[in-house]
């Protein structure tokens, strides 16, 4: 028997290969998922619907499980979860929180809630981490020595589909400048900068304001009016664009299928379209270099932004940064669900504001 040895430098990295693995365990629960969703919707006897509900706990445990293998494999981090939440519940569970926190400590700090009547309630986004940053920055200022009234602000941000949080605290006696802060507020903004957003911290001599914005897709359907809206969606994998139509079924739309992303290029140059739905990875060329010529397309047409909502089964932190600086407009990670998909749909264009009359900031 001829041995040849085998080169290290030609063998795959384990960390890559794991990280592959749990992209493609999420594709096929974004699938099991899905399909347990619509199901559960159909006529189904009692007994059938306890099979099925089995079915999802179940996947989604596997789910949970296989995120965890993951992160402790390889250097990604936590995995990015996104999931169905009340906003306007968790600020004010927050600031209860915050407030016995400040209280137990004496640091004399008093939070109070100021909500923008037009903040989505039920919403989908990273609630692990959107919950973290909040803290985080309340924590900070109690460090740096805030004491007196501390304003959370939640609205709709001036991007499409994203929420601002402005917290207003009291001037930070010592601190002469932002760069004074940093070492305070360094967890903040490392949480920040994972949501593809950077926190932003302004003093003036009489207070000091810290913002950051976070995707949240709103889960309401809105008034999608005459006529159809056209939906374009990319993506390679049948049984994902099966499920997509399912998801979209019955819904005042039409949706084309783009096999790949130089495919979805063309149909964009060619039809117009008020949402594009698109896979990050596909053959012949990705949902990131697609977007990146459809905006450069755009640009040279001088034609308004479709908006584009990339799908993906990425969990790392570092992907919502990836979307930002690509041109997407927003991003969902896989599994999806079709009250998810659905609030985008209805985020994106049922407003008022066709994607033909507006220029989104992308």
């Amino acid at each position: 028997m001829n041995c040849q040895p085998i080169s290290t430098s030609s063998s795959p990295d384990p960390a890559e290969c794991l990280a592959r693995l749990g992209r493609e365990i999420r594709n096929s629960m974004h699938l099991l998922l899905g399909v347990a969703e619509i199901l559960l919707e159909s006529d189904l006897a009692p007994m059938q619907q306890e099979y099925v509900n089995v079915l999802r706990t179940s996947a989604d445990r596997l789910l949970s499980t296989a995120g965890d293998i993951v992160a402790l494999g390889t250097d990604e981090g936590e995995p990015v979860f996104h999931v169905e939440f009340d906003l306007v519940e968790l600020l004010h569970q927050t600031a209860e929180l915050l407030q016995s926190l400040a209280g137990s400590e004496g640091d004399g700090l008093i939070l109070e809630l100021q909500l923008d009547p037009a903040l989505q309630r039920r919403v989908s986004g990273n609630l692990q981490t959107l919950e973290e940053l909040l803290v985080a920055v309340i924590c900070a200022a109690t460090r740096a020595g805030a004491s007196g009234r501390v304003a959370l602000a939640a609205g709709p941000a001036d991007v499409p589909g994203s929420t601002r949080f402005t917290i207003s605290l009291p001037r930070l006696e010592g601190f002469t400048g932002v760069d004074d802060l940093d070492i305070h507020f360094a967890l903040a903004r490392k949480l920040a900068l994972g949501i593809g957003d950077e926190l932003r911290i302004e003093t003036s001599p009489s207070a000091t304001v810290v913002s950051f914005s976070i995707q949240l897709v709103p889960l309401v359907l809105g008034h999608l009016d005459s006529p159809p809206l056209r939906v374009l969606l990319a993506e390679d994998a049948t049984d994902s664009q099966l499920l997509m139509q399912a998801y979209l079924k019955g819904r005042n739309c039409t949706v084309d299928i783009a096999a790949n992303g130089a495919e979805a290029v063309s149909r964009v140059q060619a039809t117009h379209y008020d949402i594009v739905f698109m896979d990050l990875e596909m053959p012949v060329m990705d949902g990131v270099e697609a977007t990146r010529r459809i905006r450069e397309y755009e640009l040279s047409s001088n034609s308004p932004a479709i908006p584009i909502v990339a799908l993906t089964a990425c969990t790392s932190g570092e992907i919502a940064n990836r979307c930002v600086n690509s041109g997407f407009s927003a991003y969902m990670a896989k599994p999806v669900t079709k009250k998810t998909v659905l609030g985008a749909l209805a985020s994106f264009t049922s407003t008022g504001e066709r994607a033909s009359e507006r220029l989104l900031t992308v």
